[in-house]
């Protein structure tokens, strides 16, 4: 490997370097935190087909009976 005596020159290397690299472990991260468990439209399309429908609307009954 060539010796670069200009620090700007090793600066401009060191951060181009760090974009290609830092940008591909960035997009990493994110891929990994949005889909952790799953999807967000899996997650809720699991979550309407799960859900009792009955509990919910013991939920709105209860709400709509309670005095104010």
């Amino acid at each position: 490997m060539a010796r670069i005596r200009s620090p700007r020159l090793l600066n401009v290397l060191v951060r181009l370097a760090w974009d290609f690299a830092g940008s591909a472990l960035a997009s990493r991260g994110e891929q990994y935190e949005r889909f952790y468990l799953a999807s967000s439209g899996r997650s809720f399309i699991r979550a309407q087909t799960n859900a009792s429908p009955d509990r919910a609307r013991r939920l709105i009954d209860r709400f709509l009976k309670e005095e104010l």
